[in-house]
């Protein structure tokens, strides 16, 4: 860092070499410094003999992708008599692992799983019987040498970064070993190991027991915003009506937005602001495409207005095509349509006959409201950024009130858009702005 000059690598080369005088800097390589073993250089300034000095020069060469090096730096802290935590030897595990390399692989699980016996000895020690680790994942292989050592325990995150690496790999025989031992190890699973548990089971698209799974676990772990992510990736799958249904017990969009406004109204204020701060226009797109799929036009409004005043995201360009497509292909599709045809509905002469009209539609509404601004004395490019949002997100709302209004009657409309805001959850939310 060049913060201590006379304690960089030059200087304590010189130092311990008694090379004084005409030495210049500039002549010394780097493979001269490192033939020089790390067990010579005891002496380290006293402000750099902490775990919080060896933590950011781990980081360094991990982030440099010199794990091995890395590796070194965990036994001279060994050497040094400073424990590492699991922390340390945690990024040592998930830097091995990027590597990809089988070797890189092999250390890591050696480790990880060195880290888990350990756990599992501590917390059984005082009973007679006590599980441990198959010999099989505890492969007798040239792995680090403070292996040998007394390791720290190991931690959810140790977990977590095993079940990140055996879901990508498609090892679901591991996965299931690995959750059997977090239950042996005592330790909770957090909603990082939840999700991707659920995230497994959407890339096999097993819907069932996904939801299951997420049942079961948010009985004893509070989600967060990534798993609710995870929940309308998979509602994807099950609202796209060219596809057979998955599964009847998984809920409908509504009931699944319902859900996820019951775990939000539970979070204290701090966990509604990064709730707040981590929701992104992805979701939000992904919320409105599994409400358009549903055909389910009252509770696309709803959605979008409380997204409005919950995460202050507002409906852009693309939310405005998907809204187009849907309100096009509510008309019902010929007699004996196969279910795989559907799909394709959209390209065919009178679907695309279909989206223009919508389109159209959506382009007067847009004209009458900006003429209504132009009678204030207003424009819509004087309009700041918030209110360009907000003006977007009025014509979309006038456009589908305007089609419910064709298919329902004007009478029924708010009692369509209250019906869905009370199932949804969202009862919150002004009703009244959707009809101005």
């Amino acid at each position: 860092t060049r913060s201590d000059p006379d304690s960089d690598s030059t200087a304590l080369f010189k130092r311990y070499l008694g090379v004084v005088g005409n030495l210049q800097a500039s002549s010394i390589t780097a493979r001269d410094v490192n033939r020089i073993s790390l067990s010579v250089l005891t002496v380290l300034p006293r402000r750099l003999e902490n775990k919080f000095f060896y933590a950011s020069w781990l980081k360094k060469l991990i982030g440099m992708g010199d794990v091995d090096s890395a590796a070194l730096v965990v036994e001279l802290m060994y050497e040094r008599g400073i424990r590492p935590d699991a922390k340390h030897l945690n990024g040592l595990i998930a830097g091995w692992l990027r590597q990809g390399t089988a070797s890189a692989r092999n250390k890591a699980e050696q480790l990880a799983w060195s880290m888990i016996q350990h756990r599992i000895d501590l917390v059984w020690d005082s009973q007679s019987t006590k599980p441990s680790v198959s010999q099989e994942s505890l492969k007798d292989q040239r792995g680090p040498v403070f292996l040998q050592r007394t390791l720290p325990q190991a931690t959810i995150e140790t977990f977590s970064i095993l079940l990140l690496h055996y879901t990508r790999r498609g090892d679901d025989d591991m996965v299931k070993y690995l959750t059997k031992c977090l239950d042996d190890a005592r330790i909770r699973p957090n909603a990082y190991f939840m999700n991707h548990l659920l995230y497994a089971e959407l890339r096999k698209h097993s819907i069932r027991t996904l939801w299951e799974k997420y049942q079961l676990m948010s009985q004893r772990i509070q989600p967060d915003l990534e798993t609710f992510a995870c929940l309308w990736d998979c509602g994807k799958l099950q609202y796209d009506r060219s596809r057979a249904p998955f599964d009847p017990l998984f809920p409908s969009a509504r009931k699944l937005f319902a859900e996820m406004m019951d775990w939000y109204s539970q979070l204290a204020p701090r966990g509604q602001r990064i709730a707040q701060e981590e929701f992104s226009k992805d979701l939000h797109e992904q919320i409105t495409r599994c409400f358009c799929l549903s055909m389910d036009l009252p509770g696309t409004l709803v959605a979008l207005y409380t997204m409005r005043d919950l995460f202050h995201f507002y409906p852009d360009d693309d939310t405005a095509r998907l809204l187009v497509l849907q309100i096009a292909r509510m008309a019902p599709a010929p007699p004996g349509t196969p279910r795989r045809a559907l799909r394709r509905l959209s390209t065919t002469p009178r679907s695309k006959e279909r989206v223009e009209q919508v389109s159209k539609l959506l382009e007067v509404l847009n004209e009458k409201k900006a003429d209504a601004l132009r009678e204030k004395g207003l424009n819509v490019e004087d309009l700041d950024e918030v209110e360009q949002k907000q003006y977007r997100l009025e014509i979309l709302a006038e456009l589908v009130v305007n089609v419910l209004e064709r298919t329902s009657g004007p009478e029924q409309v708010q009692d369509q858009i209250s019906a869905a805001a009370r199932e949804m959850n969202a009862v919150d939310v002004d009703i009244s702005m959707y009809l101005s």
